[in-house]
């Protein structure tokens, strides 16, 4: 039996509040945008936030999960600032080489989202590893937020608004580690600490398994020219997603306790697995038909 003291309860009931308030946006907002735009709005929209969602979760190779490890072993954020500064010239210099040669700017817009995102996460995960858990998910929680808000209000691009606030949000976890002097601590001990994707592969196909379970579906009705039906499974994936968010915020507050030292997720049955795909489809068949 696991044991939760009251300041932990505290955590994850502010942390619920704060993913339900996002889930609930992402959730209405779709269906508000369909009322009054039509479903091949819609259906735009999904899938360019799904494609973009996709490609992120298979190219992040954990990273982000990988550094919050990296942090509580004791990794210096000055060393980790060299390699995103690194990683940041390579990127924007391939992506100054593709606009060369007149690539699709949808493209570029991807390449740079996933550093974006990346970044993004990765100081969300380094807030949550020294203890400003609800500050870290109050950023995360703004992301869909402002997407939302965007595509109704239609203010820019879909593509851009989704480089756009994974930057900004960036620099505003960026900005409160530094307001913190979280970079200097810890430069007094140099002890060079390896980032390993080892320990995180594990939540890395997991994560990886969501992504292509909630996205591909609606890449491929859209490619078929099925709007309608890109608009039904996209609202369905957002009916489940609370119920996403909720177990995340378990796993946000306890987190931080468990990866010291090692790191490993708890096992999931075959069966669990098929009896949770079981009732997914017969929850959708039963949704499709009444929305139908």
């Amino acid at each position: 039996m696991l044991n939760i003291n009251s300041s932990d309860k505290t955590k994850v009931f502010k942390i619920i509040f704060i993913q339900l308030i996002s889930a609930s946006i992402a959730f209405i907002a779709p269906i508000v945008i369909n009322a009054n735009y039509g479903n091949a709005k819609l259906a735009d929209i999904l899938y360019i936030y799904s494609g973009f969602v996709l490609v992120y979760s298979l190219a992040n190779l954990g990273l982000p999960e990988q550094i919050q490890v990296w942090r509580s072993k004791g990794g210096v954020l000055l060393d980790l600032g060299g390699f995103f500064l690194t990683a940041c010239l390579i990127i924007f210099s391939i992506s100054a080489v593709l606009y060369f040669f007149n690539i699709d700017f949808s493209i570029i817009l991807l390449i740079i989202f996933c550093f974006s995102y990346i970044l993004f996460e990765s100081l969300c995960r380094i807030l949550n590893q020294d203890g400003n858990i609800i500050f870290g998910q109050i950023l995360l929680s703004l992301f869909p937020i402002l997407f939302w808000i965007n595509a109704y209000l239609e203010i820019i691009s879909i593509d851009s608004s989704l480089v756009l606030f994974s930057f900004n949000l960036s620099m505003c976890a960026l900005s409160f580690i530094l307001f913190k002097g979280e970079f200097a601590k810890g430069k007094q001990q140099r002890e060079s600490v390896e980032i390993s994707f080892l320990g995180t592969s594990k939540i890395y196909i997991t994560r990886s398994y969501a992504a292509l379970f909630a996205e591909m579906p609606l890449i491929i009705l859209f490619n078929a020219s099925s709007s309608a039906n890109v608009v039904i499974y996209g609202i369905i994936t957002r009916i489940i997603l609370p119920i996403s968010m909720i177990v995340q915020s378990f796993y946000s507050v306890f987190l931080r306790k468990k990866i010291i030292g090692h790191y490993s997720l708890p096992k999931v049955s075959f069966r669990s697995i098929i009896f949770f795909i079981i009732v997914f489809l017969a929850f959708g068949s039963f949704f499709y038909e009444a929305v139908d």
